[in-house]
């Protein structure tokens, strides 16, 4: 590697560097930051270029190259058949550079192009786009911090999906992009029938209306396999638009989630997601206030999935475990009163499709008649959900199995005293992300507020054990399909 990051090369020092360069071959020379004077990054280019010194430039950060540099880089990413990527990022591609660049793009050998914080927004962009069209060479793009809007830049990203069939990689970090422009990409992403394979969206103002646009593209897409919209306004309510397009998805295998304002309710609509899909390897998670709930949903999920080989999700910390926004736990009742309508069923013990039957028993609406007071209905957390139509009993699921998933009926407490019998108890089937979920794998004897403390686990110590045995679970899995995947990568046997 040639390092010259951060030092002064003026004409003479790139002249000195002749004698290296004709007798030593690099895969990587490094010129950030390296203060290029007009003359000596001209000469230091033609060098590079007649020697066939490297196979990756980064030029970055060097904003004082005048006409003569950008037209001996120019020449060399259009003649080098070496040459297969370069950085000239943190540098103004206006006017001139933008322009011999794209000339040079429309013959050039080059796979990788880094373009980040260029300033390439709306004319620069349509010049940089109007070239791209129609290269068949470069396979990855990066084109993040360039305030790219959500209208023009929007539409030019979108024809070069169109057009371009040979990209593979498209970053678009940290712009503006915003809903409308995601329609753009859409649009785009439904004319690959090759090419495409990874689209970064990170931080670029998509909200959950976006999601609406996203939903419609998803079930066709055949190429797309890493999905990337971290740093986005999401919500729960952009994962619940998109949970069944993702569910008749087949292509997508890396899915990134990464602080887009996800909590317990999400987490259980990407774990009815998991259960579905057979192709998902990577699920992004982390900076996302996903709780207990959540990571139960996920936990019993992977008891299904066969795919998922790394599930990427933050600890919370044990004082945010039971925040009045997830989780809801009363000590209205006495010690008698709990015991006499709690069951202590073990979920641990549950497998497949039977565990998530059994939690499907575990899910409920908990309510009184008169005075709208919910109580717990045994020991746990209740996430609270909007009402949505029943779905991991319908169709789609029964569909998928062999076998009808398994009756609960007797599981069933009986209610409270003083509530009536006919109230929606935990026997009906619902869809985890349509009803609250209530833990229910320890004694009633667990300690809760208001109740004399009878031998149970202090509340947190049952906290920091439950979350530690959850991630546990969910580690384990993700090893066991990650060997099975590379098992059979190798084409050797595996038993789940």
């Amino acid at each position: 590697m040639g390092e010259f990051q951060g030092e002064r090369l003026d004409h003479r020092s790139c002249e000195a560097l002749e004698v290296v360069l004709k007798s030593l071959h690099f895969d990587f020379i490094n010129l950030q930051a390296a203060q290029l004077e007009e003359n000596g990054a001209s000469s230091l280019l033609d060098m590079i270029l007649y020697y066939e010194s490297t196979t990756y430039l980064d030029i970055s950060d060097n904003g004082s190259m005048g006409t003569s540099s950008w037209r001996a880089l120019a020449h060399l990413i259009k003649q080098s058949v070496r040459l297969s990527r370069l950085d000239a990022s943190n540098v103004s591609l206006v006017d001139y550079p933008v322009q011999s660049l794209s000339k040079a793009l429309l013959t050039s050998q080059l796979r990788v192009l880094h373009l980040n914080n260029a300033r390439l927004s709306g004319t620069s962009l349509f010049t940089l786009v109007r070239a791209l069209k129609t290269n068949r060479a470069l396979l990855e793009l990066h084109l993040s911090n360039n305030q790219l809007n959500s209208y023009q830049d929007a539409m030019q990203l979108g024809d070069l999906l169109r057009y371009n069939n040979t990209l593979q990689m498209l970053e678009l970090s940290n712009n503006t992009l915003a809903d409308a422009g995601l329609d753009e990409l859409c649009d785009g992403l439904s004319r690959q029938t090759k090419g495409l394979k990874v689209l970064i969206l990170k931080n670029n103002q998509i909200t959950e209306r976006g999601m609406n646009h996203l939903a419609k593209t998803l079930p066709g897409l055949k190429v797309l396999e890493v999905l990337d919209l971290g740093e986005n306004h999401l919500g729960n309510e952009g994962i619940q638009v998109i949970r069944e397009p993702l569910m008749a998805n087949s292509s997508v295998l890396h899915l990134g989630l990464a602080q887009t304002n996800i909590t317990c309710e999400g987490a259980v609509a990407l774990a009815e997601f998991l259960a579905e899909s057979r192709l998902i390897q990577r699920l992004d998670l982390q900076q996302n206030r996903v709780k207990l709930g959540g990571l139960m949903a996920l936990s019993l999920a992977l008891r299904i999935n066969c795919s998922l080989a790394h599930l990427d999700v933050d600890p919370v910390p044990l004082q945010e475990l039971l925040s009045d926004e997830d989780i809801s736990v009363t000590g209205t009742l006495g010690q008698d009163q709990l015991e006499s309508w709690t069951q202590p069923i073990n979920l641990w013990s549950c497998h497949g499709h039977d565990a998530l039957a059994a939690a499907s028993c575990y899910l409920c609406h908990l309510s009184s008649g008169a005075g709208a007071r919910s109580t717990a209905w045994g020991v746990g957390s209740l996430i609270k959900a909007d009402a949505r139509p029943p779905s991991l009993w319908s169709g789609h699921w029964s569909s998928s199995l062999s076998r009808e998933p398994p009756e609960f009926h007797s599981l069933s407490p009986v209610a409270p005293p003083g509530e009536s019998q006919g109230l929606l108890r935990p026997a009906e089937k619902h869809s985890p992300s349509s009803v609250s979920w209530v833990f229910l794998w320890v004694s009633s004897g667990w300690d809760m507020p208001g109740i004399p403390h009878h031998g149970g686990i202090q509340e947190d110590e049952f906290l920091r054990e439950t979350q530690k045995r959850l991630q546990a679970e969910i580690t384990q899995r993700c090893n066991v399909n990650a060997s099975r995947l590379q098992r059979e990568l190798q084409g050797e046997p595996f038993e789940r």
